[in-house]
């Protein structure tokens, strides 16, 4: 199938995919090269994750922000962003300023550069939801000693919403996508 895709995009390039070739999707150019990311044991990087949503059939009220990376990773080591969700509530901002009716933002967040999950704030359930394939049970089920830093950040940045903020089930609400 990954086959047949590229075979296509060659096809409209009139020539074979080269590592520098971009491809349009509903006006945003992405690199042809994240394709080869859609192979079994290749990290799914930023790009294709952002093609995904840009191409996904999405209700009106439906907002999302590029991947936002909780932590500065380095060689040796990483070390958690202070603000991860700085830029993301300015622009969450703007998008609730346009609007007339309550609107729901996702963003996918990856942690330690290892791992993704998504963020959703909903205005209209008043809710942020999180939603962690690797979180562990007592954290979903809220039994948590203390909030996550993913929660912390959350209502720290987006405080003057007012909403709750809930660990989901990752498998029983990605079909919203």
């Amino acid at each position: 199938m990954i086959d047949r895709l590229k075979s296509k995009i060659c096809q409209i390039l009139g020539k074979e995919m080269t590592q520098t070739d971009d491809v349009t999707i509903r006006g945003i150019d992405f690199p042809c090269y994240m394709l080869e990311q859609l192979y079994n044991d290749e990290w799914i990087g930023t790009n294709l994750i952002h093609a995904c949503l840009t191409m996904s059939d999405k209700m009106s009220v439906i907002r999302f922000g590029q991947c936002i990376s909780l932590d500065i990773v380095d060689t040796v080591k990483s070390r958690p962003h202070r603000r991860p969700f700085q830029q993301w509530a300015k622009k969450v901002s703007e998008w609730k300023e346009s609007s007339t009716v309550p609107l729901v933002y996702f963003c996918p967040l990856i942690h330690n550069g290892i791992h993704f999950s998504l963020l959703e704030i909903n205005e209209l359930d008043k809710k942020i939801h999180h939603y962690d394939s690797m979180a562990p049970a007592h954290v979903i089920a809220g039994d948590a000693d203390k909030p996550t830093r993913v929660c912390e950040a959350a209502l720290s940045e987006f405080d003057d919403m007012k909403l709750v903020y809930e660990e989901a089930v990752s498998d029983k609400y990605l079909s919203v996508l």
